[in-house]
């Protein structure tokens, strides 16, 4: 309970915040700097060409003291910002960042010279502001002083203010450039500063920034300000605040080593009554810190690491330098954590933590080159997890998500991963699947062809040269080439950067006597224009499948290549070796039924390459249609967990977007006969079971209750599923492992509104992140429309976090019935959705109706977002993704939906 006395000093201390409360907390015009107003009126922003994308270069930004006032528990807080600039030439104005602050008297120092006034005006709604002075600052160091005031945001983003439990905290979110809604800045990536930053604050508060504390001292009774160490140099979407009522646990320091003489304290910062959860994330983090460590052969560039996991973080993490923020499924894993958390922990905290060398010490100079960051952190995140944890069948990640990204990759309106960044839409746009997992297998792919060490290599000159700086990836490839000793790598990776799309490999085959010649040759993977001349340096390695054996790998250029293999007629090959190739691939029609004939010999990652490629040649020509059931049906049960997932992937496209949906009836029930075996192994084994196999039993269970809706998998699965639910509801100790989401989708998916309820009364008594998760996500698989209603009006109810609402949206969007009523709700309900998940939500919301499949669907589309896309940051583009992939489906089922119902279903099929 809060003390009297306590709160009345507290509102002196923060007086310019409280008694500003009221604002509306939109941006000074000129008017708080009346004072010191210009002797000449400024030119209006129609006078002017404002600098909507990089700000000028006569101005660079050397040093930064920022101190700030914040209160989690009031609308707004104050702040003084002091930049130490560099002007380039003499300056009567100079732009910089700030959206809807509240700039006061703005002062420039030189040595030497008597203080300048002046006044700060916003002048486009993106953030970019000008100041003016009253007279002309000379060339040299200046020292600009801006004192303001600002709102916390209410969503996460920016500098926020949230609750928990009816507890409110602070903390930042300023990537891509939200740092200029926070405080006045340059907020661009180029510019690398120190950061000197004080905070006062309530005392029995916790202050977290980059560095760890250098003075705590009593301001007034109750109120403390924190001073932490000069930060090494930051772009400012990398400085990392957070404030109120957290606890904070110590784990073990990362021990002293060859390449760090001190040991490395590691911390942990949750919500209040949350921190015991934290202890498997600090128990892992020194051997992760450590493998890293020695794959940069450079010691951890930071002070501290603490891991913070604020209330209602909306991002996966943020690699924030030295303090990186977590959703809370991410860090809070609790003692026994299952094998699905483990996996995502551990994923998730290996990106981000190598984000701490590649994006945090070396920095892109603008969001053009943005995947040297994000590419980076998810190749090198993946790779060092999968070394560290094998246990946790982690290895084929990459492979996974670069497969998947191909389709967003091959449609005319995909981007280039190194995309010209003109527009606060570009910035938007960069952060997407193109950048994190198209750049990661480019990545793997180049390692691949250049030898792992030699391009270790190559990672570690990068890092010795730009240590503290910037860089683009024209550097980066140039380090590459120099550690190599290859300069074609530079054009070979650049042809993949540099373009949108992928490479289509045909390999085409002849017997030779009792030799193999192999022709091979590329084309523009999904084109749709004629002529289309775009060609890629492609690295193609392949397998024989009659010993097994790795052939020489190819650089495949325009012109096709043709080898002779000796003593191989007729032996399978499998064009890409370990699936590290970023390629589709496609041959005749016998050549695929052999290769598909194979499936069991080939590695997990070469099955799931084999699988898209089966499914992108069945999409051009619906003649292999039975072939690419065979592979289907050899997936699921010979296939791994993962192989099993991506079929199960598959077998709900082909039942929702090309099956008439009279037949679809039928199909379950041939899936359910066609899995017979796999789908009555669904109850826990009594023995312990390997992760691989545990994983492959919940593959199989969403499998038989999700696409075949099996009436034996249901009736074992839903009551368990309830009862999980109750569980919960009372307060019970529940185990929640790999078989609760095929539970919980079993019991909402047949319970009706009493499961709907049941699954509600569960989420209101329960604050662990990842059961939260699991439950959200299941109410995706109601069916019943009053059900469904329920389920929808709770969404919106705000009881929950923002980051579940999205993912509630996302899996409603999955599959039918379920993406029908989402799409009725999601344009119903379109402004009080945007309300909960936050205006920069939208361009989110756009994209999720490219799951739907119907020429009628399409122009439903561009009938509701066209009108709003102008006004969403990075919505044209996506819209454009949306439409092509909507219309790419229903010409597919148009196409090809009666060869699918043919080889599906032979016995009752239809005739086209």
């Amino acid at each position: 309970m809060r003390v009297r006395a306590l709160a009345l000093l507290l509102a002196a201390a923060f007086a310019a915040a409280s008694c500003d409360s009221g604002s509306t907390g939109k941006p000074a015009t000129g008017t708080a700097g009346k004072a010191a107003s210009a002797t000449e009126r400024p030119a209006t922003p129609a006078e002017r060409d404002i600098p909507l994308g990089q700000l000028p270069p006569n101005v660079e930004p050397l040093h930064y003291r920022i101190n700030l006032m914040l209160n989690p528990d009031q609308r707004r807080y104050e702040g003084e910002v002091e930049i130490e600039i560099d002007l380039k030439a003499p300056r009567r104005e100079i732009y910089l960042h700030g959206r809807d602050l509240g700039v006061g008297r703005v002062t420039a120092r030189a040595p030497g010279r008597p203080d300048v006034s002046g006044t700060y005006t916003q002048v486009d709604p993106s953030g970019v502001a000008l100041v003016a002075f009253d007279q002309q600052i000379p060339a040299g160091k200046v020292r600009v002083t801006l004192p303001f005031t600002a709102a916390f945001e209410t969503q996460p983003d920016a500098l926020t203010s949230m609750s928990e439990s009816g507890i409110r905290y602070v903390w930042t979110q300023f990537q891509e450039i939200s740092a200029r809604r926070a405080f006045p800045c340059f907020d661009e990536p180029r510019f690398k500063t120190p950061f000197d930053i004080t905070i006062t604050h309530i005392a029995r508060h916790q202050a977290i920034s980059n560095t760890l504390p250098v003075a705590q001292e009593p301001v007034a009774e109750g109120v403390t300000r924190t001073t932490f160490a000069t930060t090494a140099p930051l772009p400012t979407y990398l400085v990392a605040i957070a404030v109120g009522p957290y606890e904070i646990a110590s784990g073990p320091p990362v021990p002293p080593s060859k390449i760090r003489t001190q040991p490395l304290p590691v911390r942990a910062v949750s919500v209040m009554g949350k921190i015991a959860t934290a202890q498997y994330a600090l128990k892992e983090t020194p051997r992760l810190v450590t493998g890293l460590e020695a794959y940069f052969a450079a010691p951890f560039p930071y002070p501290k690491l603490d891991l913070i996991a604020p209330p209602n973080f909306l991002a996966g993490g943020m690699e924030n330098a030295g303090a990186i923020t977590y959703t809370e499924r991410g860090i809070l894993l609790g003692d026994n954590p299952s094998i699905a958390q483990r996996r995502y922990f551990k994923l998730l905290h290996a990106h981000e933590v190598a984000h701490q060398w590649f994006g945090d010490l070396v920095t892109p100079r603008w969001w053009n080159d943005i995947w040297l960051n994000e590419a980076f952190a998810s190749w090198l995140g993946n790779r060092i997890a999968a070394d560290l944890w094998s246990g946790d069948e982690i290895g084929r990640e990459t492979v996974r998500e670069a497969l998947d990204v191909m389709d967003l990759d091959a449609l005319s309106s995909a981007r280039a991963i190194r995309q010209p960044i003109v527009t606060n839409d570009d910035i938007f746009n960069a952060f997407d699947g193109l950048t994190y997992d198209k750049g990661a297998a480019v990545l793997q792919m180049f390692e691949q062809y250049l030898g792992p060490e030699t391009f270790r290599e190559g990672v570690r000159l990068h890092m010795r040269r730009f240590a503290h700086g910037t860089a683009d990836t024209d550097d980066f490839l140039a380090s590459l080439a120099a550690a190599s000793r290859k300069p074609e790598v530079v054009r070979a990776m650049e042809t993949f950067l540099n373009q949108p799309g992928l490479p289509l490999v045909t390999v085409d085959t002849a017997c030779k006597g009792q030799d193999l010649d192999v022709t091979i040759r590329q084309q523009p993977y999904g084109a749709t224009k004629p002529g289309d001349a775009r060609t890629w340096s492609v690295p193609v390695c392949m397998r024989e499948l009659g010993r097994g054996r790795k052939l020489p790998c190819t650089m495949l250029t325009a012109t096709p290549r043709t080898f002779t293999v000796r003593k191989l007629c007729n032996v399978p090959l499998m064009p890409n070796t370990d699936a590290a190739g970023y390629y589709r691939f496609t041959m005749p029609a016998a050549d695929w039924s052999r290769l598909a004939g194979t499936f069991k010999s080939l590695n997990a990652a070469e099955q799931l390459a084999l699988l898209h490629a089966l499914r992108a040649a069945f999409r051009a020509d619906g003649e292999i249609a039975p072939t690419y059931v065979m592979a289907l049906n050899e997936a699921v049960t010979a296939g791994t967990w993962d192989v099993v997932e991506l079929a199960t992937t598959l077998l709900r496209e082909l039942r929702d977007d090309l099956l008439d949906p009279a037949r679809r009836a039928d199909f379950e029930a041939s899936l359910t006969r066609s899995f017979e075996k796999p789908f009555a192994r669904l109850q826990r084994p009594k023995a312990a079971e390997t992760p691989g196999s545990a994983l492959g039993r919940a593959a199989h269970a969403m499998l038989a209750v999700s696409v075949a809706r099996a009436p034996g998998a249901l009736a074992l699965l839903a009551p368990q599923g309830n009862a999980l639910l109750d569980a919960v509801a009372r307060g019970d100790k529940a185990a929640f492992d790999e078989m609760t989401p095929a539970l919980l989708h079993a019991a909402l998916s047949t319970g009706g509104a009493d499961s709907a309820a049941r699954g509600i009364a569960a989420l209101k008594a329960t604050r662990q992140a990842e059961q939260r998760n699991m439950i959200v996500r299941a109410f995706a698989a109601a069916r019943e429309p009053q059900a469904i209603a329920t389920i929808q009006s709770f969404i919106l109810s705000g009881d929950l976090r923002v980051r579940e609402v999205v993912n509630y949206m996302r899996e409603a969007f999955v599959s039918d019935p379920g993406r029908e009523a989402a799409w009725t709700w999601l344009r119903r309900d379109y402004d009080r959705i945007v309300e909960v998940t936050g205006e920069g939500s939208q361009s989110r919301l756009v994209s999720l109706p490219s799951t739907l499949c119907s020429k009628s669907h399409e122009d439903e589309i561009r009938s509701f977002f066209e009108p709003r896309v102008a006004k969403i940051v990075g919505a044209p583009r996506t819209l454009a993704n949306t439409l092509e992939t909507v219309a790419r489906c229903h010409a597919w089922k148009k196409a090809n939906g009666a060869s699918i119902e043919a080889a599906l279903l032979p016995a009752t099929a239809t005739k086209p």
